[in-house]
């Protein structure tokens, strides 16, 4: 089966907004997952969403609620828009909570995990996260640093990376942690399975 996240947010960005231009780019990952004789693949899932944050980022054009007109695009109203601000410190209470969630249904304890995929968004959110869960920050591979915000594409292109380094080895748990505008969010466990 093939997963594919491609993200393409640099049509509706307002490039007179440094701010946020600067930060968002697009990209694209794909991975093959398939059956495996003797490792578990996919162990386990956990999501939430806080949908009080529906209304703090968007595109607040298209669609007959609001059709893009030529008087909405002089005023950029077509473009990415953040008219109010998530707590940054959001995804750094929510990302270690899941990964709890997910521990303590696995039994495991946080040293288990050998590898972190996370929305790379914010490096300062991944270190908190590995602060709070007492872990070397290392064990979170990121490219947002080369790449920038690239979305839905992020933790694909993350893990293809991380593959290419040869970082993972058969065995090895795994985890990904996504988060999303609206607020959405979701942990999911496995277990690696081959060597890079």
């Amino acid at each position: 089966m093939l997963v594919v996240g491609a993200y393409g947010m640099s049509k509706y960005l307002n490039f007179d907004d440094y701010k946020i231009a600067s930060l968002f780019a697009d990209g694209a990952g794909a991975v093959i997952l398939q059956p495996a004789k003797d490792t578990q693949g996919f162990i386990d899932s956990q999501m939430f969403t806080e949908g009080v944050y529906h209304d703090y980022m968007g595109i607040y054009a298209g669609g007959t609620a609001q059709p893009v007109t030529h008087e909405v695009i002089e005023n950029k109203g077509h473009l990415l828009a953040f008219p109010k601000r998530i707590p940054p410190e959001t995804n750094g209470i929510h990302w270690p909570r899941l990964t709890n969630i997910l521990l303590e249904r696995l039994q495991k304890k946080p040293l288990d995990i050998k590898h972190f995929f996370i929305t790379q968004f914010n490096v300062q959110s991944i270190y908190e996260t590995l602060d709070k869960l007492e872990l070397p920050r290392d064990r979170a591979h990121y490219i947002m640093d080369r790449f920038g915000y690239t979305g839905s594409a992020s933790i694909g292109m993350a893990i293809a990376d991380a593959a290419k380094q040869k970082k993972m080895k058969k065995g090895d748990l795994v985890f990904m942690l996504g988060s999303g505008g609206g607020m959405s969010m979701a942990a999911l466990a496995l277990e690696w399975g081959y060597d890079t």
